[in-house]
């Protein structure tokens, strides 16, 4: 199993991500923290803690950023709903979150050295603050996996600035600088090259009750870009760590924009290039094996 630390800011997307990685036998959370994003960092922890209950799971929750490095904080709330979970009924948790998220990550990755994968499914503030205040991690870090961003100016790609990037691109600046292994899934993944149509959204909702589930929180995600399908960026990121080989991908050196247009990145294709760049997948065996995992989840209400 390989161990992980999820960063994240729940969300519908983000919910979909926790409820495959927390059921599937291949990931070893050792803790989930969160951050502002979608919703504000209250709700985004309760979120988080609200899912880690529902679904059994020991897993430890501490609560991070309340706002970027250096900028007004921003919200999604319009697209995920006032409680982040696309207005979906959610009980109050029963527990309470750990309290410093950067200092819980640092304990976690000094207890496991060059073993803890941190993936990235929000704002990279608490990334950014994490090798600020503790940059021996930097060397102790297995790697990261990101969600956001987006090959501005690549031919045939709409020019889009990311929701998380452009959040804090002063501390996804400093994530980029660390000479940590990276990957990076772009927004186009879960936007344009594989999101939920309404008939696969219908499916999900047959499968069981964690489809049912999901299926009411979609009905409350209002995506800005596409109107008939439900997005699927944040799930990316947790299946290309499941399936890399249904997805295609090409090394690259990235810079972010931190003035004229914050939260722009520059993609420079290179063979010997730093990160890897997740371009595209096979988007029917996508589906087909997200169900897979689903079939195995299944709540009693």
């Amino acid at each position: 199993m390989r161990k992980f630390i999820i960063d994240t800011d729940p969300g519908v997307d983000d919910a979909t991500s926790l409820i495959i990685a927390m059921n599937n036998q291949n990931f070893d959370i050792k803790l989930i923290t969160t951050t502002y994003g979608n919703v504000d960092i209250e709700k985004t922890t309760k979120n988080a803690l609200f899912l880690v209950e529902k679904f059994g799971k020991d897993i430890k929750v501490a609560k991070g950023s309340e706002k970027p490095m250096k900028r007004k904080q921003k919200s999604a709330i319009q697209v995920h709903g006032k409680d982040g979970l696309g207005n979906f009924q959610t009980s109050t948790p029963q527990s309470s979150p750990l309290e410093n998220a950067v200092y819980e990550m640092y304990k976690i990755i000094k207890e496991n050295p060059h073993e803890i994968t941190l993936v990235e499914l929000g704002p990279q503030t608490n990334l950014g603050k994490l090798f600020t205040t503790y940059p021996e991690c930097e060397s102790l870090v297995k790697e990261i996996i990101f969600e956001g961003g987006s090959p501005y100016g690549k031919k045939g790609i709409v020019p889009h600035i990311s929701f998380n990037i452009s959040c804090d691109p002063e501390a996804t600046e400093i994530v980029l600088n660390t000479k940590i292994k990276k990957t990076i899934i772009p927004s186009e993944m879960g936007r344009y090259v594989a999101p939920f149509s309404q008939e696969q959204i219908e499916k999900i909702r047959k499968v069981n009750n964690t489809g049912k589930m999901l299926y009411s929180m979609y009905q409350g995600y209002k995506s800005d870009c596409i109107k008939k399908s439900t997005e699927t960026n944040d799930l990316c990121t947790i299946m290309y760590i499941l399936y890399p080989e249904i997805f295609s991908t090409y090394n690259c050196d990235i810079t972010v924009d931190t003035k004229e247009m914050p939260g722009r990145i520059f993609v420079t294709e290179k063979e010997d290039g730093a990160i890897t760049f997740v371009e595209n997948v096979d988007k029917e065996k996508f589906f087909e094996l997200f169900i897979e995992n689903l079939k195995k989840i299944n709540l009693t209400f």
